[in-house]
C-alpha cells in the first residue's frame, strides 16, 4: 500500500537518487514531462525494539519548489519484525493501521515539510520509510 502510494498513477520514471551503499535509500518518481512528483527515503537500518531508535536525515536540494511547505506521509512499525497479522502497530500517516487480516483500517495523515532556498531535509527513523509529495 505505501509503495503504490509512492509510484502512484502519474509516474512515467522511477531513480534511485543513491549509490545503493548505505543503509538509507532515496527514490525518486518523475512525471512523463521530468518533473519529480515524489520522493522516498528508507531506512534500512536495524531496529529491534529493545534499544533507542535513532534516525537519518536527508537533504534533497534543486528543487524546483523554492519555498513553502511540502507534504510528507510516514510509515513505521514497533520493530522491523513487526507483522499486522500479528496484531503489530504497522502504521501509515500515523493513524492508518491495518487489522490482523491486514485490512487498512484508520485515517492516514501526511505532516508539513518546509522547503526553503530550493531544499529539504527529512528525518526518517531506523526500519522506517517516508514519501514527501513534491
Amino acid at each position: 500500500m505505501f509503495v503504490s502510494d509512492f509510484l502512484g498513477t502519474d509516474g512515467a520514471k522511477v531513480a534511485a537518487l543513491d549509490n545503493g551503499t548505505g543503509a538509507v535509500a532515496t527514490y525518486v518518481v518523475y512525471s512523463a514531462a521530468g518533473s519529480p512528483l515524489r520522493l522516498l527515503v528508507l531506512n534500512s537500518n536495524y531496529f529491534d525494539g529493545s534499544t533507542t531508535r535513532a534516525s537519518q536525515s536527508m537533504q534533497f536540494t534543486g528543487l524546483t519548489r523554492a519555498s513553502g511547505t511540502v507534504r510528507a506521509k510516514r510509515m513505521t512499525a514497533p520493530a522491523a519484525t513487526s507483522l499486522a497479522d500479528q496484531g503489530a502497530a504497522v502504521t501509515i500517516g500515523g493513524n492508518g493501521t491495518f487489522s490482523t487480516s491486514c485490512v487498512p483500517q484508520g485515517t492516514q495523515a501526511t505532516e508539513p515539510v518546509t522547503v526553503s532556498g530550493g531544499n529539504l531535509t527529512v528525518s526518517v527513523a531506523s526500519s522506517g520509510a517516508l514519501i514527501v509529495y513534491l
